[in-house]
């Protein structure tokens, strides 16, 4: 009888183990991460690379300009005290400022979404400025 005990003992542990094993297997087979495309070594004086890079910070500065040019309008439209000269020329500056800022946000975008499709890609990317 104490045979019979211990080799049920072992019998349960067996197929625990094999149960375990097979979900640890199974789990695993899922999580496999995909390997990564071969991608050559980024080479910053590739005139591809300097092109976009040059694109990148002039899309960076126009941005930059076109918030500057709105706050100047904001800060002008705040010390107006009544003048409707400088309350006009102020609107003029906000309108101008919010048309400057969507140019370049499209443009940024058409730019990006011509790269991606010129690439193959069929989503679209992230920006990275």
């Amino acid at each position: 009888m104490k045979n019979f005990v211990s080799s049920a003992r072992n019998n349960n542990k067996h197929t625990e183990l094999t149960h375990w094993g097979r979900f640890l297997t199974a789990s695993y087979a899922f999580t496999l991460p995909e390997p990564a495309p071969f991608q050559p070594a980024y080479n910053p004086n590739t005139p591809k690379n300097l092109v976009i890079n040059g694109l990148n910070w002039f899309f960076a500065i126009m941005a930059f300009l076109c918030i500057a040019v709105i706050v100047w309008a904001g800060v002008t439209y705040a010390t107006a005290e009544g003048d409707e000269e400088k309350v006009t020329k102020a609107k003029q500056r906000l309108i101008y400022g919010i048309i400057g800022i969507t140019v370049v946000i499209s443009a940024y975008a058409i730019i990006q979404l011509i790269k991606s499709l010129a690439q193959g890609n069929t989503t679209f990317p992230s920006p990275t400025l």
